[in-house]
């Protein structure tokens, strides 16, 4: 299970992803992030890759985090994939991943990193800037600030203390959301 995608609409969060081959069906889990309660859905129909969580559902100002399993039988289903999250703001501001639906696009290199990760933005990102890194679990595993002017689109972190595995690195200020899934060898 691979690319997990989410796009803030105006009347709720379109949570979307690359099913296995020949699925029929998936179970998508979420919740408050880092650690409420989980709520399990099942999406069932041929190649399902998307669900839609409507506004009524979602509490202004609140992170949720979800991840997707799919499966082609009862007795044959894939691994969860990774964690993702969202911020929900009432249908204003902006929180997606991967560079999609967003006025700013992210890039990471290399990728694998042993342990620099070189972050470029095709866009400005002006302001105080939190930068997290999540592990496949959804556990923050590294946090830090910078504040980033006009002009800025590139930086290196150094990320040599993380262990081997997939990780998400996100971007956030007032009102974007930016995330990168890399690997850290």
């Amino acid at each position: 299970m691979t690319d997990l995608t989410t796009t803030v609409q105006s009347n709720g969060v379109l949570l979307q992803w690359n099913p296995i081959l020949g699925s029929i069906g998936c179970r998508v889990e979420g919740g408050l992030a880092p650690s409420g309660s989980l709520q399990t859905l099942t999406a069932m129909g041929e190649d399902v890759d998307s669900y839609f969580v409507s506004q009524g559902k979602l509490k202004s100002g609140k992170t949720y985090r979800w991840h997707v399993q799919c499966g082609c039988s009862k007795s044959k289903v894939g691994d969860w994939s990774v964690w993702d999250e969202f911020t929900w703001n009432g249908g204003s501001g902006l929180v997606a991943d991967e560079g999609k639906s967003m006025p700013a696009d992210m890039q990471v290199f290399p990728n694998p990193t042993s342990s620099e990760l070189h972050v470029s933005l095709s866009r400005d990102i002006m302001g105080l800037t939190s930068i997290k890194v999540f592990d496949a679990m959804g556990s923050m595993v590294h946090t830090t600030s910078a504040k980033i002017n006009a002009g800025d689109v590139s930086f290196t972190l150094d990320l040599g203390h993380l262990s081997s595995g997939i990780y998400v690195l996100e971007l956030s200020s007032d009102d974007i959301a930016i995330r990168k899934r890399f690997v850290k060898e």
